[in-house]
């Protein structure tokens, strides 16, 4: 069997119409990049590790491409909060400024210690030299600004296409204006003919004393993610990026139809104080028997009778505040958040979840800081609910110079610790019944080449879903990556071990991308799992792209062959702007991608993608998918 763990998104009529009333009063730019390797990288690894939240991390990275950082005016903290910078290189560019003044150009931004030239390429598209703004201060362009994304998608067996639409218009940097709607496979259209899913909200920014106000659907994330974090989730230990380094609340445009708030926040405060105050009634999808819920179901999918009488059938009420200050080598906060359903919990109580079954009014509050000493930065959040059970999370990391940079994280959750709405760094889907660590150590080892050591060390001592009794999670992994010109190498190992089953899986991969002659590239992945179970998988893939001036084509055939789901096997596919799609092969067979990109002339742009899927198992049928993307930029 296969499976789709991750689908490409988009078009809505409805939110057309929106966009273009408002493109036809005033002048818009509307740009499309597409995410440079290494952030894909990044993803297709988190996939790998079973992270849900890959399509969020990657319209997070795609919104900041279309909205790049203006390292010019981004103070210290904004720079090191980002996800492109680290520490070392943060002081970098502030240490720059300060002594000669704007970085005028990549070359110059190529001098910087920490900024050599294989990585000043890759980060090329996050960033902007644009001087309009004051330091601390996002600016964005002058008048009005926005974007438009269009999409159809269409597989075999489906009844109807996916049809998306989003729309993001931006005067000033000031106030902004964002519009969704969607509707997946064989999902129909609500009454007067509205999307399954429509989010909107309205913002404004300024460096007064309001902050920001935000209404509509939001994000709000504070602290380490122990009480209030609805941004997306990280269980990958592939990165440094442990700590939350988003503190504050922002305008909602992702597709994830459970993971935001829909109300009201705002941001008040000075230089060095923040304050957040936070009301939400966003409304659920939930499973009722004789007026209680007895499950609540987070997969935003509307296409079957049964799945429609769940449709946003109870609301959920929440109240929050957070307020932070942010001295001149540390920072402070306190974030408490109440919350109850407008309906009572009817769940059955079974070992793995008596603990996690609350009814009426709950609430968390915690304590959260960071220390900056020298090379080093501390980080820990410590939290209670309303049972007083406990969560603490504390790191550090350790970056002396460029070449080195080092993390170690260690948590501990109850049981019994109950906080609906947080996202800490976990390896179960809830902050709760863990006690682990993780460290991750990065070098640099030459100009071309670097190399990684991650690992993850987990002890739960209750039962959790589908396994009794206590059970421990260890694994780590070593990557190597080598890079010259038009040549990368990247190859990585990892061991994972469970204790429930006793048994152990080794993962290794290698992958290449060259210049075959003139503008025809080659791309070549081999992925390998064994299990102790002697259950194995592997699969191969071969791409050829051609990049020309107007055109892009890209063709890839992919050979799978595995023993079982557990040796499952994940390869990239390329896709659509805006859409991600790592399948995971089982069983044994093919598959053919075909990609093309057109820009038919300075304002228009045409993408076409079809994905063809051959299983050899005689109880499968072939898989096909088309898309279809044009964009128009005025």
């Amino acid at each position: 069997m296969v499976r789709r763990e991750i689908e490409g998104k988009r078009f809505l009529e409805i939110v057309l119409i929106v966009t273009i009333s408002f493109f036809f009063i005033y002048s818009v730019d509307v740009s499309c990049q597409e995410l440079p390797d290494f952030i894909i990288g990044e993803i297709e690894e988190m996939a790998s590790q079973g992270n849900e939240s890959i399509e969020e991390i990657y319209e997070y990275y795609y919104y900041i491409l279309n909205n790049p950082l203006k390292i010019n005016l981004l103070s210290l903290e904004e720079l090191e909060n980002s996800p492109i910078f680290n520490r070392f290189q943060a002081y970098s560019i502030v240490e720059y400024r300060e002594k000669f003044g704007e970085i005028v150009s990549l070359s110059e931004l190529k001098l910087l210690m920490g900024f050599h030239e294989e990585f000043v390429e890759q980060i090329a598209p996050f960033i902007t030299f644009d001087l309009s703004g004051n330091i601390g201060e996002k600016a964005g362009k002058k008048g009005m600004s926005g974007d438009i994304s269009l999409r159809s998608k269409y597989k075999s067996g489906a009844k109807s296409p996916y049809l998306y639409a989003s729309s993001l218009l931006n005067y000033n940097d000031r106030i902004g204006f964002e519009l969704v709607g969607e509707s997946d496979m064989d999902e129909p259209l609500t009454k007067y003919y509205m999307p399954d899913f429509l989010s909107a909200n309205l913002s404004y920014s300024s460096p007064g004393t309001l902050k920001k106000l935000i209404l509509g659907d939001y994000r709000a994330s504070f602290g380490q993610g122990l009480v209030l974090n609805k941004s997306f989730s990280i269980n990958s230990f592939s990165s440094s990026n442990f700590y939350k380094r988003r503190n504050s609340i922002s305008p909602y445009h992702s597709t994830n139809e459970y993971n935001f708030l829909r109300g009201v926040a705002a941001t008040l405060g000075s230089d060095n104080f923040d304050f957040n105050l936070i009301f939400s009634a966003n409304s659920v999808d939930a499973t009722l028997k004789d007026g209680a819920y007895t499950s609540i179901v987070t997969t935003g999918l509307h296409n079957t009778e049964l799945l429609l009488s769940r449709r946003r059938n109870m609301r959920e009420y929440l109240v929050a505040a957070n307020a932070t200050y942010s001295g001149d080598f540390y920072t402070i906060g306190c974030t408490s958040a109440f919350y109850r359903y407008d309906k009572e919990c009817g769940k059955i109580a079974k070992e793995y979840n008596k603990y996690q079954i609350y009814n009426g009014l709950w609430g968390n509050i915690s304590l959260s800081g960071t220390i900056s000493l020298g090379t080093l930065r501390y980080y820990g959040e410590i939290a209670i609910d309303r049972g007083l059970s406990p969560a603490l999370l504390l790191g550090l990391i350790w970056n002396p110079i460029y070449e080195l940079e080092g993390a170690f994280q260690l948590r501990s959750y109850s049981k019994s610790y109950i906080a609906t709405h947080s996202s800490a760094y976990s390896t179960l889907s809830s902050t709760s019944n863990q006690q682990g660590f993780n460290i991750l150590i990065k070098w640099l080892t030459s100009r071309n080449n670097s190399l990684s050591f991650s690992g993850d060390c987990v002890y739960y001592p209750h039962s959790r879903y589908r396994v009794d009794g206590s059970s421990s999670n260890l694994k780590f992994a070593v990557e190597e990556i080598y890079t010259k010109d038009d040549l990368k190498i990247s190859s990585k190992i990892s061991y994972n071990y469970s204790s429930n089953d006793n048994c152990s899986k080794i993962n290794g991969n290698i992958s290449s991308k060259y210049l075959i002659f003139n503008k025809l590239y080659g791309e070549t992945k081999a992925v390998s799992n064994y299990l102790t179970t002697s259950d194995y998988g592997c699969g191969i893939s071969q791409a050829l792209v051609l990049k020309m001036d107007k055109y892009e084509l890209h063709t890839s055939a992919t050979y799978f062959f595995t023993t079982d789901w557990a040796s499952r096997v994940y390869l990239y596919q390329r896709d659509t702007p805006g859409s991600f799609s790592i399948p995971a092969y089982s069983d044994e067979g093919y598959g053919v991608n075909l990609f093309c990109k057109y820009k038919i002339d300075s304002s228009i742009s045409l993408w076409l993608r079809f994905y063809y899927l051959n299983n050899f198992a005689s109880d499968m049928d072939d898989k096909y998918e088309a898309k279809i993307e044009l964009r128009y930029t005025l």
